[in-house]
Formats: C-alpha cells, structure tokens, sequence
C-alpha cells in the first residue's frame, strides 16, 4: 500500500468505521473508499475516535464528485507524489486548514 511506500507503518483493522491505523511522528485513522461516499457515513464516527486516540484522520479517496465540508480527503491520485511522512503530514496539514 501507499502509505508503507511512504513511510508508515500501518495495521489494517476490521469490523470498524476505519479501515487503516498508522503511525510515524503521528498516529493517522484513515478510511478508504471508491467515491466518497463513505465520508458522510463516518465522518463523526472518525472524528470522535480520533479525539479519543489523540490522532489525526484522513479520508482517502479514488475519486471525489463534491467538496465534504469538515472532513480531510486526500484523493488516492495524489498519494504517489508524497514520498516521506512529513509531506503527508503536511498535505494533511493543508487539507484541515482548507475545511
């Protein structure tokens, strides 16, 4: 997965509203998706967990019909463009200035 190549270490979870646990300088929630439609489903459910576990989180999308607002999207296209942890930090970063 992109995030290993990156820099991540991360563990797949199962039976939850994310999809992806990472850790590097930070902890990362990140849920996967095809459209974006997941977004809304989970959005306050990330949100609260990540509050809970002192993390960020991140929807990654593959592609993104409208703007979600309150909700941090990287689309997948970009995920090969980052190659350390700290460009994702920053991307990230931006994406949450831009909410």
């Amino acid at each position: 997965m992109e995030l290993l190549r990156i820099g991540v270490d991360n563990t797949s979870v199962y039976s939850a509203p994310f999809e992806i646990i990472g850790r590097e300088r930070f902890s990362l929630i990140t849920s996967l998706s095809r459209n974006g439609s997941k977004i809304k489903r989970n959005a306050q459910r990330l949100k609260g967990l990540s509050t809970f576990f002192s993390s960020r989180y991140v929807f990654i999308v593959k592609k993104l019909a409208r703007k979600e607002g309150g909700v941090p999207v990287i689309l997948e296209s970009e995920l090969p463009e980052i190659s350390s942890p700290k460009e994702l930090d920053k991307l990230i970063e931006e994406k949450i200035s831009k909410i």
